[in-house]
């Protein structure tokens, strides 16, 4: 029959309490580990908070400047009537002073 000695208990006792220690130093690890995530997580969303735009933000800035464009096509538009008009006010006097020419000579 197999009897345990007082040897063989204590060094059942020690692999279990060296194996033990191994567990809560690698428990400690992961523990510390998490943490420093959780960490750098938090920042990062305060960070996010701090530097992105709102998307109410953004839709305020993209309605300004649907805004400003429309004012330019019309403006622009604009000139572009002025140009025509004077355009054909500038062709007319070419073909009066033209005529007139014509009957001068």
């Amino acid at each position: 029959m197999n009897t345990l000695t007082t040897v063989d208990i204590s060094l059942l006792a020690s692999s279990i309490g060296v194996s033990g220690s191994v567990l809560v130093a690698c428990l400690l690890w992961i523990y510390r580990e998490l943490n420093s995530l959780r960490a750098e997580i938090a920042n990062f969303r305060v960070e996010v908070a701090q530097q992105y735009v709102s998307v109410r933000a953004l839709r305020e800035v993209e309605q300004r400047l649907e805004n400003s464009l429309e004012k330019l096509g019309v403006r622009f538009d604009q000139a572009i009537d002025r140009a025509e008009k004077a355009l054909v006010i500038a062709v007319q006097a070419k073909t009066v002073t033209d005529e007139f020419e014509r009957k001068i000579k």
